[in-house]
């Protein structure tokens, strides 16, 4: 996934398990991107349809450093069970025009 840095950031979700909308009713979702080990920036979290697992991730990209990053979802269940996603790598990019 590549980005410019400024650019508004805004993926759409949906968690799944077993091919079916994971409901999200109670859960905790949390993501961060981050960079050599540090966090660069909490990616905030909205629920478009909780009851069918999908969410947004969004943030303000313009304090993001240039190069490669990643970010990671993770879920806490509503008993206390934790999941975290495998990274998901995101070129930073300078722009050209400001």
């Amino acid at each position: 996934m590549q980005i410019t840095r400024g650019d508004s950031f805004l993926l759409a979700l949906i968690a799944k398990v077993d091919g079916v909308g994971q409901d999200l009713t109670d859960w905790e979702v949390r993501a961060s991107l981050g960079k050599g080990g540090a966090v660069i920036d909490d990616l905030a979290v909205g629920f478009t349809d909780r009851a069918n697992g999908e969410f947004t991730l969004s943030a303000d990209t313009a304090d993001w450093p240039v190069g490669v990053a990643s970010f990671d979802i993770r879920y806490v269940t509503d008993t206390g069970q934790i999941a975290t996603t495998d990274p998901v790598s995101v070129v930073v990019r300078k722009g050209v025009t400001a």
